[in-house]
């Protein structure tokens, strides 16, 4: 058996060997100390305009757009829009996901699977956890959770999440017609 020389066995043993007791300069609440107390996470900041975007779209495009981002929709749906007598609503329908037209462009995108996320990465099926997480404690109880965007007075600029059974059944960001 070949020897080591003696300061190659001694930096050996010194880089192995396990500290007792933490260096003077670290705290007991630093991260990585194993029985430092839980530090709650911040609140979520309030919804802001990049809140108000999926993937690459936002409201206020023209169908144009739409298409040049997601294609030609699935399926389209037409009505009259109660709040613009002779206006028309449209939904155009993707996988996971539809685009509320109106006559001046979208309105709002409803995430209807898990494939598409909100910008903070909420996804349909996710537990009510994760939302509160996210967005903070919701503004109502019950299903229907509404986070309002807090520069618009009205409260119309909104993301809405419904929950069922504990988890995201679907979820709107945009605004809210009236």
């Amino acid at each position: 058996m070949r020897r080591l020389p003696r300061a190659l066995l001694l930096s050996l043993a010194l880089g192995c060997r396990t500290r007792d007791t933490a260096p003077p300069h670290a705290s007991a609440s630093a991260p990585n100390a194993p029985n430092a107390p839980k530090v709650p996470n911040a609140a979520p900041a309030p919804l802001g305009d990049a809140d108000f975007v999926v993937g690459r779209l936002k409201e206020g495009l023209d169908t144009a757009a739409v298409r040049r981002a997601l294609g030609a929709p699935d399926s389209v749906s037409v009505e009259d829009n109660p709040y613009d007598p002779g206006g028309k609503l449209f939904d155009w329908r993707y996988h996971d996901l539809t685009v509320g037209v109106a006559d001046e462009g979208v309105y709002g995108m409803t995430l209807t699977g898990p494939g598409v996320a909100t910008a903070r990465g909420l996804r349909v099926g996710d537990p009510a956890d994760r939302v509160r997480a996210l967005y903070g404690p919701p503004a109502a109880s019950g299903d229907d959770w509404e986070y309002a965007d807090p520069r618009d007075q009205g409260g119309m600029h909104v993301v809405r999440v419904v929950i069922a059974g504990g988890r995201v059944a679907h979820i709107f960001v945009g605004s809210v017609l009236d």
